[in-house]
């Protein structure tokens, strides 16, 4: 279940289990923010479906926030869980792609993964620079993400 945003207008700090209905229910609350959720499932169709990672997706940006006009939708696909080599070569190569995707679907793709040097979804739970010039917060404040165990 998704919590309200707090006010700061962010999601509280956590993980936050949930649908992509439940995501588009509490997310999609004007045409911009519809084209975006659009874009994200044909993202979703077109880039993860196909791979059947059976993995997690976080989901989190501006999306998750109460602007208005959010850019896109920033996504981590969580491959820590996955095996497979094949799998996960085809995992990694979103992030090959990442500028092709941003432009195609407004999605911004990130991977995690031990062997890689950055954990995203772990990083995405603070404001970050954007946002805390945005919110008139600090860069490390802490702050929610969605977590889709099986898109």
């Amino acid at each position: 279940m998704i919590p309200a945003l707090d006010d700061r207008t962010l999601l509280p700090p956590g993980v936050w289990d949930c649908t992509l209905v439940e995501v588009q229910d509490q997310f999609c609350w004007n045409a911009h923010r519809q084209h975006l959720w659009r874009l994200f499932l044909r993202f979703l169709a077109v880039e993860i479906v196909p791979m059947h990672l059976g993995c997690p997706l976080y989901i989190d940006g501006s999306f998750t926030r109460a602007k208005v006009l959010p850019d896109d939708i920033d996504v981590v696909v969580d491959l820590a869980g996955i095996d497979d080599v094949r799998a996960l070569s085809l995992g990694l190569a979103l992030r090959l792609r990442h500028d092709a995707i941003k432009t195609a679907y407004h999605v911004d793709v990130w991977a995690r993964h031990p062997m890689l040097p950055h954990d995203f979804a772990a990083y995405f739970q603070y404001a970050g620079d954007k946002c805390a010039a945005e919110l008139n917060l600090q860069p490390r404040d802490p702050k929610g993400i969605l977590r889709v165990m099986r898109p």
